[in-house]
């Protein structure tokens, strides 16, 4: 080492021991200053740290997209879900309520697929209507073959709904354990009746459940309490049910029934279906909706639902799509051309509640006429109302032999319901 390096080497040295003296000696403000700065900086970490993990939620991975929150599935919230629903009232209030009709005689009514039916052809006691199809591909298979695997009724599933449906016929007399069967196999949670048992004196259901609170009824191994009524809702009453079957744990069902829509032709209320429609969404089991045939009333409630959730998913809605794809599932869904604009006047209502087009004068103005045809449809179908679409495989004039009796006695049965328009 030279005597240059050996003087550079010294200089080095007492340069760090003056630093190292320095810092010794700090003043106490310069400490509590790099306090305060290891301060900020662990609370920057952990800021860095909560954004970091937050984008990692907010991140879909490629094959796991983050699961959609409640209200993207039950009202339009997104710019994209909305486009499409005003681009359906564009189209509906051009096409007007004659247009709608046509549209139904012409694309609806002679749109049944042509699919395997033997085991409703095998089983016709078992049918309530000899010309409403359950098709095989399908129905509902019920296991432990005890008295056959055959009932009237057809999943109703996939694309685009949250929830499983069941659109199944009315429980006949000869018919009521293997509903009950099925409810249980199926593991449901909610019963949408959208009948009376009795319509104008004519029976269109069987009484299978207990109506008074603390009542039950009993098949071979099934029994069925009433735990709690509710009929503070205006349109339904909602009967908390207890189901016991053979060794199984028991089964909480909910019954919800809407009893002031007449057969064949619509209900006044146009928001009741979408309280119904949010019960089943979210609910943790499939949901059995019937009505008398389980086509008419039943596929007009179950074809709402696809229709918003084809929207609220970005598809293009288009009611002959929802009701044709509906027919692949469960024949002969929506009944009538009646049932089918009313599909249209309930959507529209329900854009009206979420104000979706609230702040557009034109579809305002339009709607008020679309309303007004609307009801002038009504007033001119009152006339058709006993019109009969469907052969029952029972005559109608039957009457039940040897009625077993109920373990509790049934309530009165309501007054028919004559459909009295809403005011302008």
């Amino acid at each position: 080492m030279t005597g240059d390096d050996r003087k550079h080497k010294d200089k080095i040295v007492k340069r760090g021991a003056n630093l190292k003296s320095t810092s010794m000696k700090a003043p106490t403000n310069v400490k509590k200053k790099s306090s305060a700065m290891k301060t900020h900086a662990a609370n920057s970490l952990r800021e860095a740290q909560e954004v970091s993990s937050t984008k990692k939620l907010n991140k879909a991975p490629a094959l796991k997209p983050v699961p959609e929150k409640k209200d993207d599935r039950d009202k339009p919230l997104k710019s994209q879900q909305k486009r499409a629903f005003v681009d359906f009232v564009e189209d509906a209030f051009e096409a007007g309520i004659n247009g709608i009709l046509k549209r139904y005689e012409e694309q609806i009514k002679p749109f049944v697929p042509n699919r395997p039916r033997k085991a409703f052809d095998e089983n016709m006691e078992k049918n309530r209507y000899k010309d409403v199809v359950c098709v095989d591909e399908t129905r509902i298979v019920l296991k432990e073959n005890e008295s056959g695997d055959y009932i009237h009724a057809n999943r109703v599933e996939g694309e685009p709904f949250v929830n499983r449906f069941i659109c199944a016929q009315a429980p006949m007399q000869k018919t009521v354990r293997d509903f009950w069967r099925m409810l249980v196999q199926e593991k449901v949670g909610n019963i949408f009746m959208l009948c009376e048992t009795v319509e104008e004196g004519k029976p269109k259901c069987e009484q299978y459940w207990p109506r008074e609170v603390g009542c039950s009824m009993e098949w071979p191994g099934i029994i069925i309490r009433n735990v709690e009524v509710d009929d503070s809702d205006s349109t339904t009453i909602t009967t908390t049910l207890e189901v016991s079957y053979k060794r199984a744990d028991k089964l909480t069902i909910k019954h919800h029934q809407w009893r002031t829509w007449p057969d064949k032709s619509v209900p006044q209320s146009v928001m009741a279906p979408f309280r119904l429609l949010k019960i089943s969404r979210w609910a943790a089991g499939p949901t059995v909706v019937h009505c008398s045939a389980g086509i008419g009333r039943t596929g007009t409630v179950v074809g709402l639902e696809m229709a918003i959730q084809m929207a609220l998913t970005g598809r293009e809605l288009r009611m002959v799509d929802v009701v044709q794809r509906l027919r692949m599932q469960r024949g002969q869904a929506v009944q009538t051309d009646l049932q089918f604009v009313y599909m249209h006047k309930c959507i529209i209502a329900y854009l009206q509640a979420h104000r979706v087009f609230s702040d557009n004068p034109a579809l305002l103005l339009k709607t008020q006429a679309f309303d007004l045809e609307y009801m002038n449809l009504l007033k001119s179908r009152e006339s058709n109302s006993q019109e009969q679409l469907y052969s029952p495989v029972v005559p109608l004039n039957w009457v039940m032999q040897n009625p077993v009796a109920p373990a509790c006695p049934p309530a009165p049965q309501a007054p028919p319901t004559i459909y009295q328009p809403p005011p302008m």
